[in-house]
């Protein structure tokens, strides 16, 4: 399996081998080494592929409940906040690109809302143990970008259940999302990118900083600072994750340089045993 096909970015080599969980029965077939994941929306991986087995969830479901909603952690976001309008029922404020899965594992978010701030409870299945576990929101470790299941690889997301809202007019939240949508689509450019690459620093904004730093427009080869907005790294057609890398160094440093404010990556940059590669 190519990895260009599996993230937005449209970068990496080939995996040595790929699974798609449709059912329980099927994570017995997962082997060692794996790597899970979701869309691939926060993604840079290596050119060199994946020395292992990827692994993704395609059993998509979810289901409206007394007191929650749940969901399975393959669920494309966008299609679940919009079949959740259509209930009557509002989550327009997780409207990103990704799966519920990939949302949890780094607490995706906007400045209205984190994944885990809409949670009642996740259900996991520990690969080494060999068994599923649930638990609630507030027993696993979670802060701004970050959940507890970046520690723990062997930890896979399967389902989760959401607090329930309060029922809506469907068209109202419907609406909202289309609002944002156009809000977004306004502001963030389109192509192969994986949404915001740094994170914002505390009281800050890392698309503002690498704009003042000047950096808007640079390029590695087909990799490029966008223009319409700084905090987003394009694939302009052939582009390699070391043009990515080298990119994104130039601009970490100029906004070190320039403010004293040290950029930490958002996306996840993966070597091809899937170690994390630091800028």
């Amino acid at each position: 399996m190519n990895l260009s096909k599996l993230n937005s970015l449209k970068i990496g080599g080939k995996a040595d081998s790929y699974l798609e969980i449709n059912n329980p029965e099927d994570l017995q077939k997962i082997t060692s080494p794996h790597l899970i994941i979701g869309k691939g929306t926060n993604i840079l991986f290596s050119d060199k592929g994946f020395r292992g087995q990827i692994v993704r969830l395609h059993n998509q479901f979810f289901q409206a409940l007394n007191d929650s909603i749940k969901a399975s952690a393959s669920c494309n976001l966008p299609s679940f906040v919009i079949n959740m309008a259509t209930m009557g029922y509002d989550f327009s404020d997780l409207s990103w690109p990704g799966t519920i899965g990939g949302s949890v594992f780094g607490n995706a978010g906007t400045p209205e809302a984190d994944t885990f701030s809409k949670l009642l409870e996740i259900t996991y299945f520990d690969l080494k143990e060999k068994k599923f576990h649930t638990k609630k929101n507030s027993e696993i470790p979670n802060s701004y970008r970050f959940s507890d299941f970046k520690n723990h690889r062997d930890r896979l997301i399967y389902e989760v259940k959401f607090k329930k809202p309060q029922k809506k007019q469907s068209k109202e939240i419907l609406n909202t999302i289309k609002e944002k949508a156009k809000k977004r689509a306004e502001i963030q450019p389109k192509g192969k990118n994986a949404g915001s690459f740094f994170k914002n620093p505390k009281n800050n904004s890392a698309g503002r900083l690498i704009d003042l730093a000047g950096c808007k427009g640079l390029s590695i080869n087909d990799a490029l600072c966008s223009p319409i907005h700084a905090n987003f790294l394009i694939n302009q057609k052939n582009a390699t994750q070391a043009d990515m890398i080298e990119l994104a160094k130039i601009i970490k440093k100029r906004v070190q340089d320039k403010f004293n404010i040290i950029l930490e990556p958002e996306v996840q940059i993966l070597d091809e045993f899937g170690k994390t590669i630091n800028l």
